[in-house]
């Protein structure tokens, strides 16, 4: 492979990766704040979303050329949050 092709999957290593975290991210506020929601709708919408963000992970996740182990975020949230905002 050349030296360009290799920085390309560098690259688009780099981006799923980038991906994956952020999508940790917003699983991770998701579910504080639907753990918060104040009534069932909120917390069903809040379902919804954690449901799509947790999909769009699984697809970053099984994205080709992503090495094992990279970003290896766990399937709970774990880190701090921010205030929800009122719902």
């Amino acid at each position: 492979m050349s030296g360009a092709s290799m920085s390309d999957q560098e690259r688009e290593r780099h981006e799923v990766n980038g991906c994956l975290e952020l999508l940790f991210a917003l699983r991770s506020e998701f579910a504080q704040w639907q753990g918060e929601a104040r009534d069932g709708s909120a917390r069903e919408v809040l379902e919804n979303v954690l449901g799509h963000i947790e999909a769009l992970e699984r697809e970053y996740r099984a994205a080709p050329g992503r090495t094992a182990g990279a970003a290896g975020y766990p399937s709970s949230p774990t880190r701090e949050h921010k205030t929800p905002p009122s719902i």
